[in-house]
């Protein structure tokens, strides 16, 4: 009995934990999207379960995943632009390759410092790491999409 009453008690400090947590990031980030990411996020790395080590570990190896999934999205559309022989657009098209690899090369130290910057408001904190690893997972997806408008634009 006292256990399931522990249990009862620890689930409901978490999940009020959860939205404490939730609401505070959302007031760091304007974007309406954010809210839909830190949802599904919540799917994929439950908010401490069973708790915080695990938590902080689920987004480390996410963060690992959606970085590689990016990276090879990069490769195959630069494949994909250099393929294209179109001679009619091949002055542009390298230019934007060489733009796009500049950006590719910056967009992490960019990512990294603006989570950093972001994370600082919880200097201390419990969850500091949790805040700034889902802050990069953020930025990643963001770069992820634009990678693919990219694609819809240039291929």
């Amino acid at each position: 009995m006292i256990l399931a009453v522990a249990a009862f008690y620890y689930t409901k400090v978490e999940n009020s934990l959860w939205v404490e947590d939730k609401q505070m990031l959302l007031a760091t980030n304007s974007d309406p999207a954010y809210g839909a990411f830190l949802n599904q996020l919540q799917k994929e790395c439950p908010y401490y379960e069973p708790n915080g080590a695990r938590y902080r570990g689920c987004l480390t190896n996410l963060l690992l995943e959606r970085g590689n999934e990016v990276n090879e999205y990069y490769d195959n559309l630069i494949a994909d632009l250099r393929a294209n022989v179109d001679p009619e657009f091949l002055t542009a098209r390298e230019t934007f390759t060489d733009h796009l690899a500049k950006l590719n090369r910056t967009w992490l130290t960019y990512r990294d410092q603006f989570c950093m910057a972001q994370a600082d408001q919880y200097w201390g904190g419990s969850n500091q790491g949790g805040f700034y690893n889902t802050c990069r997972l953020y930025e990643t997806e963001k770069y992820r999409l634009l990678l693919e408008g990219f694609r819809e634009e240039w291929i």
